[in-house]
């Protein structure tokens, strides 16, 4: 919130803020009765002893008021971190998807088969376009020979649309996030599209035109002509142009199932939290999908909200408390500039803050995460403090050193009354004196409640946040890598692949130096699109390496990787296109010598989908990748910087380090976890952990799989994300 006075509208939505306020409020009440009768009935004690009293009262007063707005404060920087979190990850995630979209259309509308429909359905136009009207004085042999080639020419051209089409569902076959893939032509006619249900002959929409005219790809997001009878459409186009000439042939539409992704995105983040609403809105507020309709209306207008604050915001069932969340972008993309938007009733917001736990996931509450402590004698306090200052604020820590000190300076105090008492046989004040020590020790117990409680909340915050980022970090990967799976799957069936390497044969036989070069070429210019690998490579039935995409690596090329169980199950077991196998993590030559994961699809016979000729292996960048994976799922603080200390990891099952951000934690390193950190709970777990020599909160989830992936059966890969920081 902007400033303490909005924060105090909420105080009645906090629970236990009011018990304790009007508990030090009837303390401090009873402590100015108490200290009056002292002074109208001993007259003869020093003016300084009851000034010191009325200081300490004053002391106690003024820290009263910080605690309270202390315990404002975090209720409600609770409440901020965890509404920001899912606005953030809401548009941060779709962008992140729909990046993988733009090279997605680029790279397809290069695809050979549909360069050449178009190729030869826009000639078949400029024949039919000189074919003469009709002539009285035409020979009719002469006609009926035209007809009959017309007709031959119209079944020609349907049978490459059948082809067309087949080719296109192959495609979304792979890439399950497109519910319609559309091929135009340069005027606007539709030549081949894959929802039958919804057959477009023409369109008008200047999307069309826009596309002929740019270089690169462009995303579309409202009402389309191309998608008839949706509300709106959200379109990545690509002009399609003739090889040789450049000529511009048509356009490339992918039709991006937007709704079915926000509403596995909404469940995914919402998974039961009572009255949280989410929703995407564009650059003007407009919201363009909503988790709860009923609540935030498409199209309704949310209006220009402040980026990454809590406020308040109407609608049409009440009062909400609201985040926005500007997207983060990914690699130089950021999309049609929408945000993320959480929102929640006050209620439901601070419904749990004020009964926190420190622990989740059945953690050991021997080792909850405690406040320093409040008690003198040991210094220990100290030590823990230091400890604990990256996770709670300066402020927090100082009100409980400060409300010790108080009490201590009332009970030097409370003792001095008693010997200035005794020497001046002022024996009414003793009674007096008693009962302002109790209320001291009163005040200083109700401070320590409110501030464990305090600490709870901020711990709790802390907890929580760890385990949704640990399984933020795993969503990450999931969805990353299904993207890899689709990748090999579909480079499986290029065209060139499929027929050099079936000329080569079945045998070790290399193909010509001419051929290796060609599916080098296309490699490279795959690589180029599609940044997230080290290398891809070919490999022929024996397993030897055909070609490369990374010069780097060339020295691979003719080493037999027959030994390899992912090649040799790729090439011998394999028997359709929807098949993969990946490497286990390991150290590769082809990345190398470090640990990565190598997806793998076989390339079939041009003439038999059944025949394997080689297969194609492509190397994933884990280290980097997985790294800046991590990155952006490590909990922030509020300059939207890691959390000093905070480091992520991904283990398997048997708690090997795939990925770590900690360079005192190597990828290969085997790392002692809690029991409870290697969940099945989707939600997660939290608790508080020894390692690397101090304790740490520790937040962990599995690898839930995305879409078809890995939820197929296809695909068995046990990952755990892991977030810490030191405590």
């Amino acid at each position: 919130m902007s400033s303490d006075a909005e924060l105090r509208r909420y105080l009645h939505h906090m629970p236990g803020i009011g018990e304790y306020r009007s508990s030090l409020s009837s303390l401090s009440k009873w402590w100015t009765r108490v200290s009056l009768t002292g002074k109208i009935n001993s007259l003869s004690v020093a003016a300084t002893l009851l000034d010191s009293m009325d200081e300490a009262q004053r002391k106690f007063q003024e820290l009263q008021e910080r605690l309270i707005d202390s315990l404002a404060r975090e209720n409600t920087r609770k409440v901020a971190l965890e509404l920001g979190a899912m606005a953030q990850v809401a548009v941060d995630i779709v962008v992140r998807n729909l990046f993988e979209r733009t090279a997605d259309v680029g790279f397809l509308a290069t695809d050979g088969v549909l360069v050449d429909f178009l190729d030869s359905t826009a000639r078949h136009d400029d024949a039919e376009s000189c074919v003469a009207g009709p002539n009285e004085d035409a020979d009719p042999a002469e006609d009926a020979h035209a007809d009959n080639g017309a007709a031959a020419s119209a079944l020609a051209t349907d049978d490459a649309c059948a082809a067309v089409r087949r080719r296109l569902r192959d495609y979304r076959d792979k890439y399950t996030v497109y519910d319609e893939i559309l091929v135009l032509d340069t005027q606007g006619r539709v030549r081949a599209q894959l929802d039958e249900t919804t057959p477009v002959r023409t369109s008008s929409d200047p999307l069309v035109a826009a596309t002929l005219a740019d270089d690169g790809y462009l995303e579309t997001f409202r009402p389309s002509d191309l998608r008839p009878g949706k509300p709106v459409a959200h379109i990545f186009s690509h002009r399609i142009l003739h090889p040789e000439t450049g000529r511009p042939l048509g356009v490339l539409c992918l039709c991006f199932r937007f709704e079915n992704e926000m509403e596995g995105i909404f469940r995914k983040l919402v998974n039961g939290r009572q009255g949280v609403v989410l929703c995407l809105t564009d650059d003007a507020g407009a919201v363009i999908a909503s988790s709860a309709p009923a609540d935030f209306r498409v199209g309704s207008c949310l209006g220009a909200r402040p980026p990454r604050a809590l406020t308040s915001l109407g609608s049409d069932s009440g009062e909400y408390l609201a985040f926005s969340a500007p997207t983060n972008g990914y690699q130089g993309y950021a999309g049609l500039g929408w945000r993320g938007c959480a929102a929640t009733p006050p209620h439901a917001a601070f419904a749990d803050t004020g009964n926190s736990t420190c622990t989740a996931g059945g953690a050991d509450q021997s080792q909850s995460l405690h406040p320093p402590s409040t008690d003198s004698g040991d210094g220990g306090a100290g030590d823990d403090t230091t400890e604990q200052s990256c996770i709670f604020s300066d402020d927090l820590l100082d009100i409980a050193a400060t409300s010790e000190d108080v009490n201590q300076d009332l009970g030097l105090v409370v003792i001095n009354g008693q010997i200035i008492a005794v020497k001046r046989n002022a024996q009414e004040f003793l009674p007096v004196l008693d009962e302002i020590r109790k209320i001291g020790h009163k005040t200083k117990d109700m401070f320590v409640k409110s501030i464990d409680d305090l600490y709870a909340t901020v711990s709790s915050a802390l907890l929580s946040d760890l385990r949704f980022k640990a399984a933020l970090a795993c969503d990450i990967m999931d969805r990353n890598l299904y993207e890899r799976a689709n990748d090999c799957r579909w480079w499986a069936l290029t065209p060139a692949f499929r027929h050099i390497l079936a000329r080569a044969g079945n045998g070790r036989a290399m193909p010509p130096e001419a051929d290796r070069r060609r599916i080098a070429e296309i490699l490279r210019y795959i690589h180029e699109l599609y940044t997230v690998y080290h290398d891809l490579c070919v490999y022929n039935a024996a397993g030897v390496v055909v070609a490369v995409s990374n010069p780097a690596n060339e020295g691979c090329v003719g080493r037999d990787l027959s030994d390899c169980d992912f090649v040799r199950q790729t090439v011998q077991s394999i028997r359709n296109q929807q098949e993969y196998r990946v490497s286990p993590f390991a150290p590769s030559d082809l990345y190398g010598g470090r640990p990565t994961y190598i997806y793998n699809a076989a390339v079939m016979h041009p003439a038999d989908d059944r025949t394997t000729v080689g297969g194609i292996g492509i190397v994933f960048d884990a280290e980097p990748q997985f790294a800046a994976m991590l990155v952006d799922a490590l909990p922030r603080d509020e300059a939207q910087a890691p959390m000093r200390g905070a480091f992520g990891l991904y283990v398997d099952a048997g708690g090997t380090v795939v990925s770590s951000t900690n360079p005192d934690i190597r990828p290969g390193h085997t790392l002692a976890l809690p029991p409870q950190a290697i969940t099945s709970d989707p939600t997660g777990v939290s608790c508080i952990h020894e390692m690397l020599g101090r304790r740490h909160a520790l937040g962990a989830a599995p690898s839930c799989g995305y879409r078809e992936y890995k939820n197929s059966g296809d695909y068995v890969n046990d990952v755990t994300g892991v977030l810490a920081v030191p405590v």
